[in-house]
C-alpha cells in the first residue's frame, strides 16, 4: 500500500495535483480503490466531480473522512477491532433519538421541547 500526502493552501491547486497523482502513480491494480482521506463529504463530492470532469470518468475512489480512515486501517492491522466504530455518527444519531422521549420532560431539554412541539 502506497501513501502519498499532497497538500497546499489552495484547493484548486490541491485537486490539480490529486488528478496529476492518480494519472501519473496509477495503482498496480486496476480493479483496486483509491482511497484519498478529505476533511468533508461536501469536499469529497467537489473532488470526485473535478475529477470526473478533468479525466472524463471518477469510478472506485473512496472519500474516508480522517476519523473513519484511521479505524479502517485499525481494523485491518489488528484483532478485535470492529468493523465499524461503534460512535460513528450514523450509530451515535439513533442512540441519542432513543434517549430523547425520556428526556424530554425535563428542564434542560424545554428548548428542544418547544421545538419538537406538535410533530
Amino acid at each position: 500500500m502506497a501513501f502519498s500526502i499532497l497538500s497546499s493552501n489552495r484547493i484548486e491547486k490541491l485537486q490539480q495535483s490529486m488528478c496529476r497523482h492518480l494519472s501519473e502513480i496509477p495503482l498496480p491494480n486496476p480493479l483496486a480503490r483509491e482511497i484519498i482521506v478529505v476533511p468533508t463529504f461536501a469536499m469529497a463530492r467537489w473532488l470526485n466531480l473535478q475529477q470526473a470532469r478533468r479525466q472524463g470518468i471518477a469510478a472506485n475512489i473512496g472519500y474516508p473522512q480522517p476519523a473513519e480512515w484511521i479505524w479502517q486501517l485499525a481494523a485491518s492491522l489488528l484483532e478485535q477491532v470492529p468493523d465499524q466504530d461503534p460512535l460513528r455518527t450514523e450509530t451515535t444519531c439513533w442512540k441519542i433519538f432513543s434517549l430523547l422521549p425520556g428526556r424530554l420532560k425535563q428542564r434542560a431539554f424545554a428548548p428542544l421541547q418547544q421545538y419538537l412541539y406538535d410533530d
